[in-house]
């Protein structure tokens, strides 16, 4: 469970509907980067083609949240970077970054761990109506 809800689909490596979430300052303070590190691991080669697909299409749809692999160690990982130059982050900005954060994770963890055991890009029938409007 998270502070934002229910975890329906996401289970972390020891089985438990938990996240965790890194939030950070960078570049002096005007960047906000709020992750969620190692969501999933992939260091096979056989399915990297279609998970980078899949993460493509994903990053083309939801547009605030990012999925990120890190071809080092496989890391495969969630991130909304907010840029705030010289403004206040508000907390409006900050739950909304955080509440979608949680809510693509929860979301998408069929389609990704699908793809990460058996491959092939596996789109939701309703993957359109995911697009915030």
């Amino acid at each position: 469970m998270t502070g934002f809800g229910e975890m329906e689909s996401y289970r972390d490596t020891e089985g438990l509907p938990r996240l965790v979430i890194l939030i950070s300052l960078e570049e002096g303070g005007s960047l906000v980067r709020v992750t969620c590190p190692r969501l999933y691991s992939y260091t096979g080669v056989r399915f990297k083609a279609d998970l980078f697909q899949t993460c493509l299409m994903l990053n083309y749809w939801v547009k605030l949240v990012q999925l990120q692999f890190d071809d080092r160690d496989g890391e495969l990982r969630a991130a909304v970077e907010l840029p705030i130059e010289d403004a206040p982050l508000t907390l409006a900005q900050l739950a909304r970054c955080l509440t979608d954060l949680v809510h693509f994770v929860d979301r998408f963890d069929p389609m990704l761990r699908r793809t990460l055991k058996s491959g092939g890009v596996h789109i939701p029938r309703d993957a359109a109506s995911y697009q915030r409007r």
